[in-house]
């Protein structure tokens, strides 16, 4: 490539595919046979994520728009639609577990709702009081989202509410990710914290509390 890669994505599921975002108005996507330069013409791409399916490629670019294809036309710029969602830059993107859905963080301060299946987006929550520069899905209805106040937001998606604000860190939650069992947060305090989940299964939706800290590790010197 001719500028730094930003972002690799891995497409999930048995077919391979991957896509390398750079710094260029472009992307790069991979097959099991060639990789090809695609031109996104005016989108500066910033972030993306396929869905947990591994059907859809959801992507965000510098201005706010959200950018969704099927993934296996990710080659193609042609077949990308762009929803305008957020009003700036578009700092993190994450499939929901177990759904053809996405959950979109912004600097301004905004969560998006993106159904891949569907081809539209939605705000979910806004006015947040700090940048949003990460997030990752922890079920199919709940999302958490690290800010540049330090503080990780957990919402509930079909509420649309803030269930928990975690407060552990003391500079900005840059990276969030999450399995079954724990959520995982990074900062710009050098600090890595696994936290523990204890899920309350509803009829409909699984209802997740993330209990206390398990664990947080330190860079020397940091």
């Amino acid at each position: 490539m001719e500028a730094p890669v930003a972002e690799v994505i891995v497409r999930p599921g048995n077919i391979f595919g991957m896509s390398l975002i750079s710094y260029l108005p472009q992307i790069q996507v991979a097959s099991r046979r060639e990789t090809k330069a695609v031109s996104s013409v005016q989108h500066l791409v910033r972030s993306g994520s396929y869905s947990d399916c591994g059907q859809h490629l959801c992507l965000g670019d510098r201005r706010g728009n959200i950018l969704l294809v099927a993934a296996k036309h990710a080659d193609d710029w042609n077949k990308y639609q762009s929803i305008p969602v957020h009003q700036s830059t578009v700092r993190g993107i994450t499939s929901l577990p177990g759904t053809s859905q996405f959950v979109s963080c912004g600097e301004d301060g905004r969560l998006g709702i993106i159904d891949g299946k569907g081809s539209s987006a939605e705000t979910l929550l806004d006015k947040l009081p700090a940048k949003l520069v990460s997030c990752t899905g922890i079920t199919r209805s709940t999302v958490a989202s690290g800010g540049t106040n330090n503080k990780i937001y957990v919402i509930d998606i079909p509420t649309r509410r803030i269930t928990q604000i975690l407060n552990e860190h003391q500079g900005t939650v840059v990276g969030l990710a999450s399995n079954q069992s724990m959520l995982a947060s990074v900062g710009f305090d050098c600090k890595v914290i696994l936290w523990r989940r204890q899920d309350t299964a509803g009829p409909d939706i699984d209802q997740p509390n993330i209990t206390g800290l398990a664990k947080t590790a330190t860079r020397e010197g940091g």
